[in-house]
């Protein structure tokens, strides 16, 4: 996953219009539970297919130029 930087997510917290305190609080509270938010993200991401081996492409590519 992507992890957002401390800048990105200042520029984000100014931007919802929070003060400067806040800003700070929740700065502080993402910089200790990063790992924590992270491991929970991807928890909920959805599984996407995907291919563990394609060897038998090859193969199927190369049956069918000799046949």
């Amino acid at each position: 996953m992507l992890q957002l930087s401390g800048t990105d997510l200042r520029d984000s917290l100014l931007a919802v219009g929070l003060s400067e305190n806040q800003q700070d609080v929740i700065s502080a509270f993402y910089e200790k539970t990063r790992d924590e938010i992270d491991e929970a993200l991807n928890s909920l991401a959805p599984l996407l297919t995907h291919y563990y081996n394609l060897e038998w492409r090859f193969d199927v590519e190369v049956g069918q130029l000799v046949s």
